[in-house]
């Protein structure tokens, strides 16, 4: 069949097979760019994700540094990594929130571990703090702080808190 084409039209067929072979790998070629930028800003996003939760663990590593060290010395100077953390803990939750607010279950997640984390605040980390405040600033704690923070009140609720930003991270 092809040999009955005259010479000309032969290779205006092949000159317009090779242009439709070259749109064709441009247009592959470019859905293949715009799905690889798509998965990069995907992982950028995740790796943002990752980030601020490993800044809120440490915000929370602070706090108890902070409580730790007030409660061994019972000197406010102690509670400086306290008061950082809990400044860097609401920042850096805030931003959790806007990075993962077009994703329903990692908000659950959140509201659930922001729960946790007043309650681990609010009933062990100030619970303590009140009551080394109370004994005054003595060389020692009270045998009585010692004994409820050796029952693992604030050690329960900590699990809790890395077990949700663990949750956090899937």
């Amino acid at each position: 069949m092809l040999n009955n084409l005259n010479l000309s039209t032969r290779l205006y067929g092949g000159f317009m097979l090779l242009i439709v072979i070259i749109v064709l790998l441009l247009g592959l070629s470019y859905f293949s760019d715009q799905s690889r930028q798509r998965n990069t800003a995907l992982n950028m996003h995740t790796y943002e994700i990752i980030r601020t939760v490993e800044e809120v663990r440490l915000a929370l590593t602070n706090i108890e540094t902070g409580e730790r060290g007030f409660l061994l010395s019972g000197q406010e100077r102690f509670l400086a990594p306290l008061e950082q953390g809990r400044k860097e803990l609401a920042e850096e939750f805030s931003t959790l929130k806007r990075l993962t607010s077009d994703n329903p279950g990692q908000q659950a997640r959140l509201t659930e571990l922001d729960r946790t984390i007043r309650d681990w605040q609010e009933n062990a980390i100030d619970y303590f703090i009140d009551m080394r405040r109370r004994e005054g600033a003595r060389s020692q704690p009270s045998a009585a702080l010692i004994s409820e923070f050796e029952e693992g009140r604030g050690q329960r609720l900590q699990n809790l808190v890395q077990m949700v930003q663990a949750l956090m991270v899937q």
